[in-house]
């Protein structure tokens, strides 16, 4: 398994081996490839790549666009972001797909851009993509030449928790907190602590992956329902109190909610969560014989909060957390909006 500090790296055009073979169906598909990204580079131009031994895994490219496209028809107009390179192998990295497809679409939403788009053939190797993107809301509706043209607009009604990423709705459910030891906390989210920064990751984890799955043994979850908000609230570390160093770090939205009684079996159980869980198999053998943990919570994480996260210290001066078990509380729309403020979230997340 490889490990490494972070899978994905913004890094120049230039400083990537053009001549890896992971761009060889590129150049086949289109002509003057190589050149393209030639200029790319000598522009400094940058690109979000994931690497494994000194070898490409994972290419996106992003840019904004403001001029009319008349090559697409119906012809472009208006402000939109661009996925101008989007390449994985998704038979053997779907989970570094989906990171990558969350980076497009947070800078979607940051930008305040009133749609996005991508361009692909409709071949047998890009189904994997096809399937990616018509599952978080892309829709196709134009041709350019040979290529299929894919878009997602601006949204402002909940579809489901995959169609309607990464925006947060309001007034849709309850908003609580999820607490997460650290350790957990490592493995599960791409935007760490400093303190876990020494800690390697795989690059086949959800670390990687838009889904989450984590295993709780609080009553509450069963409670839980499609479309509420999670906030994920890291609990304290070995060596300081909570006051300073339990945090909160980001937004999840609940896709679903099982117990461990809906599986027939653990090779069902572990079909069901392999590589969309933080834990290894041996520790989920050990949670499916014992049921210490059997509430199940699929989510999607919608966007990490800015650093310095929020401490519990800031938390409990503003209100928005009492001295009472954190699982246990809920918050306000209100309350949720000021958190996510406090956060640093991007008011275009937001929908009301």
């Amino acid at each position: 398994m490889n490990m490494s500090m972070d899978s994905i790296q913004l890094v120049p055009f230039s400083s990537v081996n053009l001549q890896d073979s992971f761009f060889d169906s590129l150049r086949d598909s289109y002509p003057g490839f190589d050149a393209w990204f030639e200029r790319k580079a000598q522009a400094h131009h940058k690109a979000y790549v994931s690497f494994d031994r000194n070898h490409v895994i994972g290419f996106l490219y992003i840019k904004d666009e403001n001029d009319i496209d008349n090559t697409i028809t119906p012809h472009l107009t208006r402000p939109r972001l661009k996925i101008g390179t989007f390449k994985v192998d998704f038979n053997h990295h779907s989970a570094l797909g989906k990171r990558l497809l969350a980076i497009a679409l947070r800078n979607f939403v940051r930008g305040h851009y009133e749609y996005m788009y991508v361009t692909l053939f409709n071949v047998s190797s890009t189904q994997g993509l096809q399937n990616l993107l018509r599952q978080y809301g892309f829709v196709y509706q134009a041709e350019k030449g040979q290529e299929q043209v894919w878009f997602k607009r601006t949204m402002r009604k909940f579809v489901n928790p995959y169609a309607s990423y990464p925006y947060i709705f309001l007034n849709r459910g309850y908003n609580r907190y999820l607490p997460i030891y650290p350790e957990y906390h490592q493995r599960m989210f791409a935007t760490r602590l400093a303190t876990e920064k020494n800690v390697p990751i795989a690059d086949v984890i959800p670390i990687n992956s838009i889904e989450k799955i984590y295993l709780s043994g609080m009553p509450i979850v069963q409670h839980y329902r499609m479309g509420d908000h999670l906030v994920i609230y890291r609990t304290k570390d070995k060596y300081s109190p909570a006051y300073f160093t339990s945090v909160v770090t980001g937004v999840c939205t609940i896709v679903d909610v099982k117990n461990l009684s809906d599986f027939s079996s653990f090779a069902e159980f572990l079909s069901f969560i392999k590589n969309r869980s933080v834990f290894t198999d041996t520790e989920l053998e050990d949670f499916w014989n014992s049921k210490k943990y059997p509430y199940l919570i699929v989510m999607v994480e919608n966007v990490p909060f800015t650093t310095p996260y929020p401490t519990r210290e800031k938390l409990l001066e503003t209100g928005l957390l009492t001295d009472c078990r954190v699982q246990d509380q809920s918050l306000s729309d209100e309350q949720f909006r000021s958190l996510l403020s406090l956060g640093g979230i991007n008011e275009g997340f937001i929908i009301d």
